[in-house]
Formats: structure tokens, sequence, C-alpha cells
């Protein structure tokens, strides 16, 4: 996505969030330097081109661990998402929340959401 997307994104409502600089496998990151750089700096990076807080993430792949969700916590993040099926339970699992997997397509994205708004919608009342 560029910047305009996620512009575009965002004056329509949408809520952004955090995925990295370069969508690594953050479970597979050893060194904290690095664990920084994709999760702490690429907040920050969003925060100024939005003027906006960044307070969800979404791990790339789903893939994390406890090294992971403690640099996430540490960054600031208020949540995140993991690429798991089910139900959540909030309370314990603020850090790898369930969430829909839509692939690397922005047009099926763009075509995908209203539905998904939709059947969310409707589970929250």
């Amino acid at each position: 996505m560029t910047w305009d997307d996620v512009l575009e994104l965002k004056q329509n409502g949408m809520l952004i969030g955090g995925h990295t600089y370069s969508h690594a496998k953050l479970n597979q990151i050893t060194d904290s330097k690095d664990l920084d750089y994709e999760i702490a700096d690429s907040k920050n990076d969003m925060e100024n081109h939005l003027g906006e807080s960044i307070e969800y993430f979404a791990y790339p792949y789903g893939l994390y661990n406890k090294k992971v969700i403690d640099k996430v916590k540490k960054s600031g993040y208020k949540a995140a998402l993991a690429d798991t099926a089910g139900t959540d339970n909030i309370v314990h699992r603020l850090y790898a929340l369930n969430r829909h997997n839509m692939g690397n397509n922005f047009e099926i994205f763009k075509k995908t959401l209203p539905s998904i708004s939709i059947a969310t919608s409707t589970k929250l009342k």
C-alpha cells in the first residue's frame, strides 16, 4: 500500500494499525534491535505520517512468540491480532486476537470489506 492508500482508508473511517516495515516473520527474529525496528520504529513512522496514535498491531503471517508480544506491548500497542480462527477471550488474549486474513490484493480487500463489516456488526448486536 502507498501512503495515499492508507490516508484514503483513514479518511473513510478505517482504523489503521501497525504491521512492520518488511512483513518479517517476527518469531524468527532474535536481535532485539531488529524487533524494535520492525515493531516500534514502524509504529513511530506511521504515527508521524498519519498524525495520530497507532494503537493496534497485526502480526505478519500471524506469527509471534512471547518475545514479540513483549515488544509489541513495550512499543505502546493496546492489542495485537494473530491469524487464527475462533472466538476470543478479549481479557486474556489482547495480544493474540483473531483476525480475517485478506491476502495481499488491495482490490479484493476493498471489495470484501463491506461484507466483513456487516457480518462483524451483526455479531456485535
